[in-house]
Formats: structure tokens, sequence, C-alpha cells
């Protein structure tokens, strides 16, 4: 019976030694900020995703994916099926100086990319 409660005793405090886990705090990443203040914040992603000038970096463990235009965050998304349309908008704002069938063409091929 004395060896059952020591090694109790040694099983809570062998476990009340152990570091908590810190789970990256995605809300605290804004628009605009660099991906090295991202990677700093929340760390490296699991993935790296890219489609011409936009870059989707995806935490799948977290059910979340950031999206970059030209090295800043465009967006931050909760569900990984949802980066069609972040990157729709990321590719609309980069080509929005050439004409609409150039646009339409970049935008169709980021699509099919992403659907594949």
């Amino acid at each position: 019976m004395k060896k059952a409660f020591m090694m109790i005793g040694l099983l809570i405090w062998i476990c009340s030694c152990q570091q908590e886990i810190k789970h990256p705090d995605f809300n605290e990443v804004k628009s605009g900020m660099t991906t090295q203040q991202v990677e700093k914040l929340v760390g490296k992603p699991e993935k790296v995703k890219r489609m011409f000038f936009v870059v989707t970096w995806k935490y799948p463990k977290y059910s979340k994916s950031i999206v970059f235009n030209s090295d800043t965050v465009v967006e931050v998304l909760n569900d990984l099926n949802a980066s069609a349309d972040s990157v729709k908008k990321a590719v609309e704002g980069s080509v929005s100086g050439k004409s609409k069938d150039s646009a339409s063409i970049e935008m169709r091929k980021a699509l099919r990319s992403l659907q594949q």
C-alpha cells in the first residue's frame, strides 16, 4: 500500500513538471503584417501553397490559413476550404492594373490550382 501511494505521488510530481503547451494566437495576426511578423507570432506553417504572387500558409492542426500577397497578410481564414475566396481577393487586388481579360485568365488559373 505504501508503494502505491509513493507511485501515485511520483506520477503527480512528474505530471506537474510538464510545460504548458501554448497554442498560437491567430487573432493577433492582422492584415498588412509581414511574413516575419507572422512567423514570430504563430510559428512556421505546416504547409505552404504558392500561386503566382499569392502565398497561403496552412496550419491544419489549428484549422487556420493565412494568405499573403507580396509578403504581407491579406486575410486569416478559419476554414482551410475557404482559401479560394481569399486567393480571389488577393489576385483581384494584384491584377487591378491589368486588363480584365488577363486578370480573368490569371484568376481562373489560380482557382483551378486550388481545386486540384
